[in-house]
Formats: C-alpha cells, sequence, structure tokens
C-alpha cells in the first residue's frame, strides 16, 4: 500500500512549558494513497497542533513525519519545511479563505494565477471544479452574496485549483447541515476515485468532529488529550456489533445514591458500559446496551424503575463507534 504521508511517534509541546503536559503524545498513523483518513477528537484533544506539526509549521519534540518522495516512489522521506514543499497540497481552513468582494469566478482566477496557471488552463479548470462540486450558476456571484454551503463549495474548489495531490480539510464543513455534509463527502470520494473527475487527488486527510462529514472516510484516528488511537479501518466498524445510547435522567432527590443503584442494576442486566462523560451532578446515566427496545422493559421491571425520571434512547451513530473501537485492542492499520 503506497503512503502519502506516515506520523511515527510523534511528540509536541512547546518548549517554554517544560514539565507541563504533551500536546500531543506519541501520535502514529498513516495517509495510504487513493484514501480518506478522519482524524477525530473533541475540542482541545489536539487536532490543531497535529495539523501544524504535519504541515511542516512546528517540528515535533519527538518522533517524525514522512512525505512520499516528490518521484511518486514507494520510498517516504522526512518532512523536510512545509508539507506543500513535498507535493501540491491542497489546504482548507475552518474560516473562509474566500475574498467576499470578489465573485467566486475572481477568486478561482486569483489562486490559480498564484499557482502559476496560465489563464485558459485557469478558466477551463475552474469550470470543471465548479461543476464537480454543484456550483456552476455560482460563479458569477459575489461571494459576500452566497449562502453558508455554497461559501463552502467554492472554498473546496479554491483548494483544487493547484490540482492537488493531497488535500487537507480543517473543519473544513463546518456550518453546513447533514445533506449538504454527506453531498459534499460524496463529491470528494468521487473526485479521489474517479479519474474522470479530471483531478489529480490521491489522498485526503480531514479533521472533523461532524458526524455526516465522516461519512465518506476510509480510516479513522481517535485523539484524546493528545493521544491517539490505533488508526481503524471503516471495515472493522461494519463488521462490529451494533448498541444503542441510553441516557437515564434520574430522579434528583437523593441523586448520588440513586445513582449508584442505577449503574449497579444496569450493570447487572448486561449493558455494555456506563459512560462518565457527563458531571454526576446533573442526575443523568449514559450507558450503551445491545439492544435497547429488549433492554427497556427488564429495567423497568427492576427495583430502580421509580429512581428514573425520563429516558432517551439512541441508535450509535459513527462517531460513537469509532470511539468504542478506539478503546478497543485490535489490528488497525500497522505503523
Amino acid at each position: 500500500m503506497l503512503e502519502l504521508l506516515r506520523a511515527e511517534s510523534v511528540v509536541f509541546r512547546y518548549p517554554a512549558r517544560p514539565g507541563k503536559d504533551f500536546l500531543l503524545d506519541g501520535v502514529s498513523f498513516v495517509v495510504p494513497q487513493g484514501m480518506m483518513v478522519a482524524v477525530v477528537g473533541a475540542n482541545g484533544s489536539g487536532k490543531s497542533t497535529l495539523l501544524k506539526v504535519l504541515l511542516g509549521y512546528a517540528r515535533p519534540t519527538q518522533g517524525r513525519v514522512l512525505v512520499q518522495r516528490l518521484d511518486k516512489s514507494s520510498d517516504l522521506v522526512p518532512l523536510q519545511g512545509t508539507l506543500g514543499r513535498h507535493f501540491r497540497l491542497g489546504y482548507v481552513a475552518q474560516t473562509n479563505s474566500l475574498d467576499t468582494k470578489l465573485t467566486v469566478a475572481q477568486n478561482l482566477d486569483l489562486a490559480g494565477m498564484l499557482f502559476g496557471i496560465p489563464s485558459r488552463e485557469r478558466r477551463e479548470r475552474a469550470e470543471r471544479l465548479t461543476g464537480v462540486l454543484g456550483i456552476s450558476d455560482f460563479r458569477p456571484a459575489v461571494v459576500a452574496e452566497l449562502s453558508g454551503g455554497q461559501r463552502r463549495r467554492a472554498d473546496l474548489a479554491r483548494a483544487l485549483m493547484c490540482d492537488p495531490q493531497m488535500l487537507i480539510l480543517d473543519e473544513g464543513a463546518a456550518g453546513l447541515d447533514g445533506a449538504a455534509l454527506r453531498d459534499l463527502a460524496s463529491r470528494l470520494n468521487n473526485m479521489l476515485r474517479d479519474p474522470s473527475q479530471g483531478v489529480s487527488l490521491r489522498g485526503v486527510l480531514l479533521v472533523s468532529h461532524l458526524e455526516a462529514e465522516l461519512e465518506g472516510a476510509d480510516s479513522f484516528v481517535a485523539l484524546n488529550c493528545g493521544r491517539a488511537s490505533r488508526q481503524i479501518m471503516r471495515s472493522e466498524l461494519e463488521g462490529s456489533a451494533r448498541f444503542d445510547r441510553l441516557v437515564l435522567g434520574l430522579v434528583e432527590e437523593g441523586s448520588e445514591i440513586r445513582r449508584a443503584q442505577v449503574e449497579a442494576v444496569l450493570q447487572r442486566l448486561g449493558a455494555d458500559q456506563v459512560l462518565q462523560d457527563a458531571p454526576r451532578s446533573q442526575g443523568r446515566v449514559d450507558c450503551r446496551v445491545r439492544d435497547g427496545q429488549s433492554f427497556l422493559p427488564q429495567l423497568f421491571a427492576s427495583e430502580v424503575a421509580a429512581h428514573i425520571d425520563n429516558v432517551e434512547l439512541k441508535p450509535e451513530n459513527l462517531m460513537d463507534r469509532v470511539n468504542r473501537a478506539a478503546a478497543l485492542p485490535g489490528p488497525g492499520v500497522g505503523i
């Protein structure tokens, strides 16, 4: 499997903060050619710091970043300088990079000029990209007049004007609704896998916490306080058992005692895990169950039924499954 990029045991902390916690602590993963890799994690997990290291704007304290050679051989070489010096790189940031006073066509033309693309080729490339991304009709429109979704697509077209070999999206679809996110993920996958799209894209690194944006990813790396899970393949998630998430609101009086009793019964009935992601003072208990519809009658037939004030049952989503797999041992992707 050819690789565009490989992070090996990357550690990072600021030199001015000796003895402080690591911002990155042994992060390892690969971006194989022809695949979309998603790095996921909550705010403060280390995603932005990792991007700085991968882009070459921060040097790791330990470990290293390797990239594919310019001659496109299978050999990897250490990252020297910025990532864009090694191959054509497209980048979409959290905030929109377009000039809102210019039209979409003018923004794309300006991006092409910066990469030294001849005038005719710039026009042809802008027409092709806006067509692939479904915004052909908005080329003459001033960016300030576009909706949020139209701006994100135009910003992605701007990043693709250099015909990148690798695309990095840093929360690049922020502000889009679920349907727009899924549509954008589908279009990116088509560009990555279908040569007829006229794009030389060979790999995508996606940094996000948005469920719908992750639908097109081939593998996942979960960051938590600077530490990375093993790399989890989508095939592993699709072959794993499905769970429901059960959230119980407790009667407030004597909530700590009641909570302990409820947790004990949940475990006795076979709840997979009682999750501790909510403050105990909120009087809430989260857990995973294999079949919520069958589990609930057992719970309400138990001695703690009177302690439960409300119930929320929802199927496990993709982010839940990634986080669950991240906590389990397994093969993942060899590092």
